[in-house]
């Protein structure tokens, strides 16, 4: 499942740079997103732990917001002669919702767990 979201994640990438969406400081926003979720997701590979687990988390997080933001923003961007496409940032969502899929009960989120309190 990781290797999806770094697959669908790096097809983005090469979209958004083919389609020159680089030419404003908010066409920026989710280059670096995807950047932040490829280091992550390396990360992860790497050195597996909760640390690297964490980040990937809020990687993935950033993803969701990000994707929502964008189509807010293509919403609103919306002239005579550009229409961008609204759904084009839901596949940031879809990744992101995807990349917490793969840390859904992963094993080594609870590495430290020691289980419930004894005074419950």
């Amino acid at each position: 499942m990781l290797g999806l979201v770094v697959l669908g994640t790096a097809g983005v990438s090469v979209e958004l740079v083919v389609l020159a969406h680089y030419t404003d400081w908010n066409q920026r926003i989710p280059l670096v997103v995807s950047s932040i979720g490829l280091l992550a997701a390396f990360w992860v590979v790497l050195t597996p732990g909760l640390t690297g687990l964490r980040v990937w988390q809020f990687a993935m997080l950033l993803f969701v917001g990000t994707g929502i933001t964008g189509i807010t923003m293509h919403r609103d961007v919306v002239t005579e002669t550009v229409i961008p496409p609204l759904l084009a940032p839901g596949s940031f969502i879809q990744l992101g919702l995807l990349g917490l899929l793969y840390t859904f009960r992963h094993p080594g989120l609870n590495a430290f767990d020691v289980g419930p309190p004894d005074h419950l």
